[in-house]
């Protein structure tokens, strides 16, 4: 540190001086923010000095030193390129590491770098959820399946005598409901929230005939709640059988649902039952279009949240929005494609 302090006190460059006390600062355990904002420069600024000075000392610092090559000749860049293509997924900070360990080389411009990554045919993407335990071959052999039976309804569910209802539990957060604004540089938008971990528990279906959704409130998602939403489904599809998919929970298997499936359902085959349900295959929720409504409802209240005041409106404006949503996506081809309609 006592090498900064002299660069600081004998420097006349405003370029060494900024550099210098960008390092210091942030070394001695002040915020980034809090040094990006009085020096003026960017936080990306104060990381690429520090590595510099990490690496090469005050020396780095220094406006006249010479650094490392400010290129890669072409053996290097195939090289990096290659090394590129092999990694399962990357950073910016991996990449300047690599070319400067194995090379020598950091570019002064961040485009020096992207252009890097362009030629090697990456682009910027949003990570994804995927379970490991999710068996790609069950999840094919559940689609074939269940697309099978319903090419077997298919006049019914023409004919609306069968309706085929996607099920699913969704738990709405209020603190999740936050989304994004423009504001003021440096500045946070703060939204007024009682208590960011509360929450509501919602049933819903959506139709697979007509992409309309329906959803209940519950208080938590288990066998007498998954019993109480299917008589309310029974209720608003009177004289209708219904046919309805959802996932291996095992509230919706145990034995207060199988009880009641029974007593509504008698000894009917598996073709005349009123109520008849279908599983997806396990950890494998994208198959299951009435996550796609829930994606939709959220991104609805993200986009509007700066106009909820309580967890209660939020509530409600949620309820409200399936009642005008008609989901129209491909992935219910999957199971009734457009040669059974």
């Amino acid at each position: 540190m006592s090498d900064l302090k002299i660069l600081i006190k004998t420097t006349r460059g405003s370029r060494e001086l900024k550099r210098a006390l960008a390092v210091k600062n942030t070394l001695a355990g002040r915020p980034w923010f809090d040094v990006a904002k009085e020096l003026p420069v960017c936080e990306s600024f104060i990381g690429k000095w520090r590595q510099i000075y990490a690496k090469q000392g005050i020396e780095g610092l220094k406006s006249g030193y010479k650094g490392s090559k400010g290129y890669l000749n072409s053996e290097a860049k195939r090289d990096v390129l290659k090394w590129l293509k092999e990694q399962p997924h990357w950073s910016m900070e991996c990449l300047r590491n690599y070319i400067q360990k194995q090379h020598g080389v950091m570019y002064r411009s961040q485009q020096s770098y992207y252009a890097l990554l362009h030629e090697a045919k990456l682009s910027w993407k949003k990570t994804q959820k995927r379970n490991p335990k999710a068996d790609p071959d069950k999840i094919k052999e559940t689609q074939e399946t269940l697309k099978k039976k319903m090419s077997q309804e298919a006049r019914h569910i023409l004919n609306k005598e069968t309706v085929v209802l996607f099920a699913d539990e969704c738990h709405l957060l209020w603190g999740d409901t936050l989304g994004y604004v423009w504001g003021p540089r440096g500045e946070r938008i703060e939204v007024p929230i009682v208590n960011n971990r509360e929450r509501q528990t919602y049933y819903g279906i959506v139709n697979l005939l007509t992409g309309h959704a329906f959803v209940m409130p519950a208080k938590a998602g288990n066998s007498e709640f998954s019993v109480r939403f299917l008589k309310t489904l029974r209720r608003n599809w009177k004289a209708r059988r219904l046919f309805i998919i959802w996932d291996r929970a095992s509230y919706h298997r145990g034995h207060i649902v199988t009880d009641y499936l029974k007593q509504l359902n008698g000894e009917s085959t598996e073709q005349e039952r009123l109520v008849h349900l279908e599983y997806f295959a396990p950890h494998a929720p994208k198959q299951n279009p009435m996550e796609d409504s829930w994606l939709a409802a959220k991104q609805w209240i993200r986009k509007h949240f700066f106009q909820f005041d309580t967890f209660k409106s939020v509530k409600h404006q949620f309820v409200k929005f399936f009642h005008k949503l008609v989901l129209k996506i491909r992935k219910f081809d999957w199971y009734f494609t457009p040669q059974f309609i």
